[in-house]
């Protein structure tokens, strides 16, 4: 009977290969789904581009790239939503809020990864979540007043 499994070792080699090649166009695939914005319009850092390109693809460090991106976009998101808050009168606070919380829904089911996730998923799955976030701190950004120096 003839072994159909690959040798571990080509196994690791492509599954490496594999990630590699995801953390090379993972920005841009994900930018290419449908409704989703390109990555230099919601103002993703290079420092993150940078960060995944030398994780040589091992899931531990894209991982610890992507906490970054997605604390630094958390951040920029929560003070321009602050911002843009303190400026609205009371019943443009309660919309924002409400549009706030629907925003949130959409982004967790729209990244949501599959119900058996393998790395490919939680990459992108994770990979969803910061350009969301990014894309809807671009569109809060331009609804704030400018920021005072």
């Amino acid at each position: 009977m003839e072994n159909h499994c690959p040798d571990r070792a080509v196994t690791r080699t492509r599954r490496s290969a594999w990630m590699s090649a995801l953390a090379l166009i993972g920005m841009a695939a994900s930018s290419a789904q449908a409704g989703t914005p390109d990555p230099k319009a919601v103002n993703l850092r290079p420092a993150y581009g940078a960060c995944v390109d030398k994780s040589g693809g091992q899931m531990e460090a894209m991982t610890a790239c992507m906490d970054t991106e997605f604390a630094y976009q958390d951040k920029r998101l929560n003070q321009v939503y602050k911002r843009l808050m303190s400026s609205l009168t009371e019943p443009a606070k309660t919309q924002l809020r409400t549009e706030e919380r629907e925003w949130i829904t959409h982004k967790d089911a729209s990244c949501q990864g599959s119900a058996d996730p393998g790395q490919f998923d939680e990459i992108n799955a994770y990979d969803c979540k910061i350009i969301a976030t990014a894309d809807r701190a671009a569109e809060l950004e331009k609804r704030a007043p400018a920021r005072k120096p």
